[in-house]
């Protein structure tokens, strides 16, 4: 069973609705904070618009976080690349 610890979404409203799922869960409007601030986050979900799917998912990886990514994986053939 997943604990999920935080949510982000660009559009306040999306992440408030969200975030009435899971009350405990920090909010955040930008994937890099959530990131660096997420010490407790083992694994994160990129559903984030195609063109920002590779430098969210590269970033998570770095990090040593798990990633599940919806598709397509990047933009790219380049960024699909860097992820690999």
């Amino acid at each position: 069973m997943a604990n999920i610890v935080a949510l982000c979404d660009a559009d306040e409203d999306n992440v408030d609705a969200a975030a009435s799922e899971f009350g405990d869960a920090r909010k955040y409007a930008d994937f890099r904070e959530l990131l660096h601030a997420g010490k407790d986050i083992d694994a994160v979900v990129v559903s984030t618009p195609e063109h920002i799917h590779a430098v969210a998912t590269i970033m998570a990886i770095k990090m040593g976080k798990h990633v599940y990514c919806e598709k397509p994986l990047a933009h790219s053939v380049m960024e699909t690349r860097a992820v690999r």
